[in-house]
């Protein structure tokens, strides 16, 4: 690994990849405020700023995703939550929490003003980020034991709506067969029935 890989994020060249967590702020200050605050048990590492956050995050990406958690703890302003979202989109999701700050702007003023506990709290409640519209399987358990019957419109064939309840909002239906089985036939005829019943 070449030596100028480390000089991507502030601190990185302390800590080896892998591992439970890494928390990642704008700046070097708040990077060593971070890790003072969380008491020195994660890596903590900064990243230029927010407009260069994305770009130095993606070019230590392979580094960052070895642990566990990505922990962002940017400025609680505009263009830190903006910079916070754009560096979450890079990994997979449900890897990196964006951390709340309610009580200060940064890092820095949670170690200046004393408020490690305060600090602690947002960090461990830091919410996943995922993508609009995108849900992980283990989060939905609730969803799928309490699930409501979905919306469904029949075919219009009944010994197909028999076998599959027919098709069903969310669901993508493949229709798979050899050539010249019938198989544009079927979704046509599908289609005008669709188009005539108004379903």
């Amino acid at each position: 690994v070449s030596q100028s890989r480390y000089l991507v994020l502030f601190g990185m060249q302390e800590f080896p990849s892998g591992g439970k967590a890494i928390t990642i702020t704008e700046g070097e200050i708040d990077a060593m405020s971070a890790f003072e605050l969380t008491g020195s048990c994660y890596p903590c590492v900064g990243v230029r700023g927010a407009s260069s956050a994305k770009s130095d995050c993606a070019a230590v990406l392979d580094y960052l995703s070895t642990f566990e958690k990505v922990v962002l703890s940017f400025d609680a302003d505009e263009a830190g939550q903006k910079a916070a979202v754009e560096v979450a989109q890079l990994f997979e999701p449900g890897k990196c929490r964006i951390m709340k700050m309610k009580h200060h702007k940064d890092a820095s003023d949670y170690l200046v003003n004393e408020h490690d506990k305060l600090f602690i709290d947002e960090w461990y409640r830091a919410p996943k980020f995922t993508p609009d519209g995108l849900k992980i399987g283990k989060d939905m358990w609730d969803e799928i034991e309490n699930h409501k019957e979905p919306k469904s419109v029949p075919y219009p064939f009944e010994g197909l709506n028999q076998h599959t309840y027919g098709i069903r909002q969310s669901e993508l239906v493949v229709s798979t067969a050899p050539t010249g089985i019938g198989k544009t036939s079927l979704l046509k005829r599908i289609e005008y029935l669709s188009i005539v019943t108004g379903k």
